[in-house]
C-alpha cells in the first residue's frame, strides 16, 4: 500500500528492503500480532528497480500497472509511465498500488515521463524521509500519519524517533500495536506512557507494562510530571499486583499535594485497603468530604454532592 506518490530508482537492498519494511500490506495473526513477509529477492550486482506510485485510485485489486513501458535510448532510460484511462477502474475500493519493475543495472540516466494527457508525473519519493519533526508538523494530516505508521513499522527508526511516533500517533490503534511488538518500546516509559492511549487491549496492555515495569520508579521521581502519574494512576483498578507502585504513588509529594490527584489514588486503590485508607486520610484531613455541585455555567448551586468515596465520611453539611 503505497498513499504517498512518487517515483524512486532503487539501487540497493538497503533502500528495497526498507520499504518493503515500511509500506508491506498489513496481515494479522489470530492472536493480534503483525506478520512480516520477506522481500522478493533482488540481486542488486546485477539489477536494480525503478518505482512509480501516483496516489490512490479505485480497483478489485491492490494492482495497476503504472509503468506502461521502458526504453533505452544512446544516453538514458526512459520510463513511460500512464494513469488509468476512462472507464478503466471500475470498483468503488480505493487502493493504493506502486508498481516496481526490475530492470539490468546501468549508469545510463533514468527519467520518467507520462504517457497520458494530463497526468503530471510526480517528484522524487518520500518513501524513504527519516523523522524530522519540524518537517512533520507541517504536513497534512494524512501525511503525517502515514509517515508515522512506517517510522514505527521501520526497524531502524531510532529509540528517541519511536518515542515521538507513540507520543504524536499512541492513539492509533494500528501504531500502538505495532510499536507494542517492538522491544525498545517496551523498554521506554516514555514510549509506553504515548501508547497508554490506544483503544481497548492496546491501551491496557500499555499502562499494564508501565505500571509493572517502571511504576515504583516514576513515583519516586519528583520530575515525573501530574500527567503521568495521572496515567499510572489509572491504572492502579487494572489489577490487584501494583501495591508497590500504588504505595509509592501515594508517597509522591506531588500526588499528596494535588486534590485531584489524591482523590484519584481514592478511587483507584479499593484494591489496595492500606493505601485506600491512607489516602482517605491524607484527602479528609485537607480537603472536604462534600462539595457545591456547579451549574453548566460553572456557578455553584445550593447542592451538594460527594466526590471521595471514603467509608464515614463526615457528615452532609447544612
Amino acid at each position: 500500500m503505497m498513499p504517498l506518490p512518487g517515483v524512486a530508482v532503487i539501487r540497493d537492498a538497503v533502500h528495497w528492503q526498507t520499504l518493503w519494511q515500511r509500506f508491506e500490506t498489513f496481515s494479522w495473526r489470530d492472536d493480534g500480532t503483525l506478520i512480516h513477509t520477506a522481500a522478493p529477492p533482488i540481486d542488486f550486482r546485477h539489477y536494480q528497480l525503478v518505482a512509480a506510485a501516483l496516489g490512490n485510485l479505485s480497483g478489485c485489486l491492490n494492482q495497476f500497472w503504472w509503468i506502461q513501458s521502458i526504453r533505452t535510448t544512446a544516453d538514458s532510460i526512459v520510463v513511460e509511465v500512464q494513469g488509468p484511462e476512462d472507464g478503466q477502474i471500475t470498483c468503488a475500493m480505493e487502493i493504493q498500488p506502486v508498481d516496481v519493475v526490475r530492470i539490468p543495472q546501468t549508469t545510463k540516466r533514468i527519467v520518467f515521463r507520462s504517457t497520458t494527457p494530463r497526468l503530471a508525473v510526480p517528484d522524487s519519493a518520500p518513501w524513504w524521509n527519516a523523522p524530522n519533526w519540524a518537517v512533520w508538523d507541517s504536513l497534512d494530516p494524512d501525511r503525517r500519519e502515514v509517515f508515522l505508521t512506517a517510522w514505527a513499522r521501520d526497524p531502524t527508526t531510532r529509540p528517541a524517533d519511536l518515542v515521538e511516533v507513540a507520543r504524536r500517533g499512541g492513539g492509533d490503534w494500528t501504531i500502538a500495536r505495532i510499536l507494542l511488538e517492538r522491544p525498545e518500546v517496551l523498554r521506554s516509559s516514555a514510549a509506553l506512557v504515548g501508547l497508554v492511549r490506544a483503544p481497548n487491549e492496546d491501551g491496557q496492555t500499555a499502562r499494564h507494562l508501565l505500571l509493572a515495569n517502571y511504576g515504583v520508579d516514576l513515583a519516586e521521581d519528583a520530575a515525573t510530571t501530574p500527567t503521568v502519574l495521572r496515567v499510572l494512576i489509572d491504572g492502579l483498578g487494572e489489577d490487584t499486583v501494583f501495591g508497590a507502585a500504588a504505595r509509592a504513588l501515594l508517597a509522591n509529594a506531588t500526588v499528596r499535594g494535588a486534590q485531584d490527584l489524591l482523590r484519584e489514588v481514592i478511587i483507584r486503590t479499593d484494591k489496595y485497603p492500606a493505601v485506600f485508607r491512607e489516602a482517605c486520610r491524607l484527602y479528609l484531613a485537607r480537603w472536604p468530604a462534600w462539595e457545591r455541585v456547579p451549574d453548566a455555567k460553572g456557578n455553584l448551586t445550593t447542592s451538594w454532592a460527594n466526590s471521595t468515596p471514603c467509608p464515614d465520611l463526615p457528615p452532609f453539611p447544612h
